[in-house]
């Protein structure tokens, strides 16, 4: 399969990239969105409050999505657990094409080229392990 954009991870930064992206495609180690949040921070709680509309930006919620983070929890300071389940949902809603159990072990970074005929070209060769 080829795609435009490959995006490596699907934590959130990559869930964002993604949902900004037409034709992407998401390659994740593990086998779920966020896994990193399953188990850390170990109290299993942000130390960053979440921020309802009245108070300035909210830092724990996607950019551009019709739902809040607010709207899963109102604990000032939230339960990942909460943060996981606004992920996964998140996900379902952007219609996010993730590859799970895929590892990127090397990238070689002399495979990107750039001429006179292009504007941008960003590609890469990557090398995966199916786990």
């Amino acid at each position: 399969m080829k795609y435009t954009h490959v995006i490596i991870g699907a934590g959130p930064s990559g869930l964002q990239m993604g949902s900004f992206l037409d034709d992407h495609c998401i390659l994740e180690k593990s086998s779920q969105v966020c896994s990193f949040f399953r188990t850390y921070p170990r109290q299993r709680q942000f130390i960053s409050i979440n921020k309802s509309s009245d108070m300035r930006l909210d830092w724990n919620s996607f950019i551009g999505d019709t739902v809040s983070f607010h709207d899963y929890t109102e604990e000032l300071y939230p339960k990942t657990d909460d943060y996981v389940r606004y992920a996964e949902d998140f996900v379902k809603r952007k219609n996010l094409n993730i590859q799970f159990n895929y590892e990127v072990t090397s990238l070689d970074r002399k495979s990107t080229r750039l001429n006179s005929s292009h504007l941008v070209i960003s590609y890469a060769v990557f090398c995966l392990k199916k786990k």
